[in-house]
């Protein structure tokens, strides 16, 4: 019986030899039959590109690899430092030698580490403006990608660096085109099996791992600007079943390494990562996202998750054991933690507020004022994790990611809630934390860059006129606000005849109006909405999203 088992397994093996080889003969052959491809992103060259000449000399390339290990890899884990840091030693002392998918990762990480700088710490360290920088470097990781075939490419290298690219084009990129882009990214991972866990635990524990790492940091930065462009085409969904990152040192893991070794139960170098993985992931099988992505998928997730009574009860054990297994230990003096702590915490609040739009557009019944208030409570989290996070001078390295997730969403239902219900117990704590927020983010930036006014300044200044009003009536007089002041000094006015917070259309059912009209009706780019994570029209009980100037949003400051 022993020899049948073995006789089995040694078939079995023989069989998945068989298939690589099979695999490896048709990407010969299709090698063979077309040319190269790459032209059909970033144009075709006559010659290749002599990289040489955008390059940063032997200490910029040095002082760019510091940058990266100090803002970027703790925040992203996508690249192993320890065996990384050598192959850029050796490239800086002779780029000749350099392989062509080596080549395109430290475009990339100049780029992303570029990215990463405020202007004043480009011109001090490099003597040239970011913008400047950007474009040399993003235009020599083109060139790199391309020698490196990459569309055709199942090198690990190669996709990591299409990755980073991406993430450095953010800013500029309008969502739209950056969600399409991204898409060939994530194809390409899919094409090399990354998001299969079969197939990541047939590699070496080394390279499972890192497959695991690129494959949640795609999900994620695509999670992201699914949001901004059209949220119901992320592959943040419960088709496939590649593991989560795991909580250990780069240290422990490495090319030699045979067997993946324990992880740990207190704070490691991925802390970041894997936290935010795990969310997503619980996230990415429960009801009251799919109901705002893909309504069809909620037939595969677990019953418990389409229940609203039990996802509360699968929220408050994610919740816990969150708190228990990782944030307890975490050291709010060290940057990365504290950095930890207050994502996971805003994180957490958002789902609830999710959970909640999702309940209540599934009844079609009026909320109640407790009900409300839970609501709001949730938004108040998320505005003040956010100010807590980016007021800390401890994790200024990793404002480039803070400010890829403004709360939006939060921004929207405090404001609508504020115009509506200005007497409210919770109204003084609303508008103390959005302007502390709103300090924190956006008070230092030029007036004339400034997105929050062209947004969000109209909606602010009427629910501030309903509080004002709501104020006198009590016989009080309210501290003007900076947010207040600000917006008018920007000069922004109300409309000539603002409607009244008690006179909006009476709301038959969840997303309509006696009227008839739909709630949310312009949400922004494509039918699905912008900048609001996951909320379908239907979803809005209580916003009002026509009041938004949608053709204002300057993409690249929030």
């Amino acid at each position: 019986m022993n020899q049948n088992s073995h006789g089995s397994d040694d078939d079995t093996a023989s069989d998945a030899s068989q298939d690589d080889v099979r695999e490896a003969v048709v990407q010969d052959t299709w090698k063979t039959m077309f040319q190269s491809t790459e032209h059909l992103l970033f144009g075709t060259r006559q010659t290749p590109y002599n990289l040489s000449t955008l390059h940063p000399d032997q200490f910029q390339i040095f002082r760019l690899w510091q940058i990266y290990l100090d803002h970027i890899d703790p925040l992203l884990k996508v690249t192993h430092t320890p065996s990384m840091q050598g192959r850029i030693i050796d490239s800086a002392q002779d780029l000749t030698r350099t392989t062509p998918e080596t080549e395109a990762l430290m475009f990339s990480i100049y780029c992303v580490s570029v990215h990463s700088l405020p202007e004043d710490d480009c011109l001090a360290t490099f003597g040239a403006a970011r913008r400047d920088l950007l474009v040399r470097f993003q235009f020599g990781c083109q060139q790199a990608l391309s020698n490196c075939d990459f569309l055709r490419s199942n090198d690990l290298e190669c996709l990591t660096a299409i990755y980073l690219y991406l993430l450095s084009a953010r800013q500029e990129t309008d969502p739209r085109s950056l969600s399409a882009l991204l898409g060939i990214a994530v194809r390409i991972a899919q094409r090399m099996g990354l998001h299969i866990e079969s197939k990541n635990v047939a590699c070496t524990a080394f390279k499972a791992e890192l497959r695991r790492r690129i494959w949640w940091a795609l999900v994620l930065f695509d999670a992201r600007i699914s949001e901004m462009a059209d949220h119901k085409t992320s592959i943040l969904s419960p088709t496939w079943d590649c593991k989560t990152p795991a909580n250990m040192n780069d240290f422990a893991i490495g090319p030699e390494i045979k067997q993946h070794p324990m992880t740990h139960g207190f704070p490691t170098e991925s802390i970041f990562t894997v936290v935010r993985s795990e969310l997503a992931d619980f996230t990415r099988h429960c009801a009251f996202h799919l109901d705002f992505t893909t309504p069809a998928l909620k037939l595969i997730v677990r019953e418990a998750s389409t229940s609203p009574d039990l996802v509360d009860d699968d929220l408050n054990a994610l919740e816990e054991k969150i708190q228990e297994k990782y944030l307890r230990f975490c050291n709010p003096e060290n940057a990365l933690q504290f950095m930890t702590i207050w994502t996971a915490r805003s994180i957490l609040s958002k789902n609830r507020l999710l959970q909640h739009y999702s309940r209540y557009s599934r009844t079609g019944s009026q909320q109640t004022n407790e009900q409300r208030d839970m609501a709001v409570s949730y938004t108040l989290t998320m505005l003040e994790s956010d100010t807590t996070i980016a007021k800390n001078p401890l994790v200024k390295g990793y404002l480039w990611l803070v400010n890829s997730y403004f709360p939006f969403p939060a921004y929207i239902h405090l404001v609508q809630d504020l115009r509506r219900r200005p007497r409210a117990k919770h109204v003084e704590q609303c508008w103390h934390s959005m302007n502390e927020n709103y300090s924190s983010r956006f008070a230092t930036l030029d007036e004339q860059n400034n997105p929050f006014f062209r947004i969000l300044g109209k909606q602010v200044l009427q629910a501030w006129v309903a509080y004002e009003d709501a104020c006198k009536d009590s016989g009080t007089v309210p501290d003007r606000l900076q947010i207040i002041k600000d917006i008018e000094r920007r000069g922004i006015k109300l409309p000539a005849t603002p409607k009244d917070p008690g006179s909006t259309p009476a709301e038959t059912s969840v997303g309509t109006r006696a009227d008839g009209s739909i709630i949310s009706a312009t949400m922004g780019f494509g039918s699905d909405g912008v900048l609001f994570p996951d909320l379908p029209q239907q979803a809005f009980m209580d916003v009002d999203m026509d009041l938004f100037d949608w053709t204002a949003v300057d993409w690249g400051k929030l």
